[in-house]
């Protein structure tokens, strides 16, 4: 139980910064579609990718005073707080090849992130994401999916997709 709390946490230290509660789902899917262990299971929703599973750990991390819940202006973070530190730190803790990664998704726009987590969602489950981006054109402006779409292919290009 401890090891899925301990890689969520990795996370958000990984990061390096507070992480909006609007992009956490988001972040953690392709994260874990990149390798990142994280066990929670996913289910579409209307934003993309969401676990249940997810909401509770971070709410349980919140609770052992491993993460802090701010909220500012309608607007809610999460950062990893001392003692999560230090939590993670008797476990020699280091921050490891997924850190540039997590710290580029959470300066991406909610909707870039909402379009590439429903793409791999729709690649993991379906084998493609066809359908989804035909459905994404009527949703999205063709800018943010396009430039969306080019985060993603730069991403696998560098290696860091599967």
């Amino acid at each position: 139980m401890l090891t899925n709390h301990l890689h969520l946490l990795s996370f958000f230290a990984i990061t390096g910064e507070a992480i909006p509660k609007s992009k956490i789902q988001k972040m953690a899917y392709i994260a874990k579609q990149m390798g990142m262990p994280l066990n929670e299971r996913y289910h579409f929703h209307r934003n993309g990718p969401y676990s249940e599973a997810l909401t509770v750990r971070i709410e349980e991390l919140c609770n052992l005073h491993f993460l802090e819940e701010k909220r500012e202006k309608g607007s809610v973070t999460y950062h990893l707080t001392t003692q999560g530190q230090t939590f993670l730190d008797q476990f020699h803790f280091s921050p490891n090849a997924f850190e540039s990664l997590c710290q580029r998704l959470n300066h991406c726009s909610n909707v870039s992130l909402e379009i590439m987590s429903s793409i791999l969602y729709f690649e993991q489950r379906d084998g493609h994401a066809g359908n989804f981006i035909e459905r994404a054109r009527s949703i999205y402006e063709e800018r943010e999916l396009t430039d969306a779409m080019n985060s993603l292919e730069k991403q696998r290009n560098v290696g860091l997709f599967n």
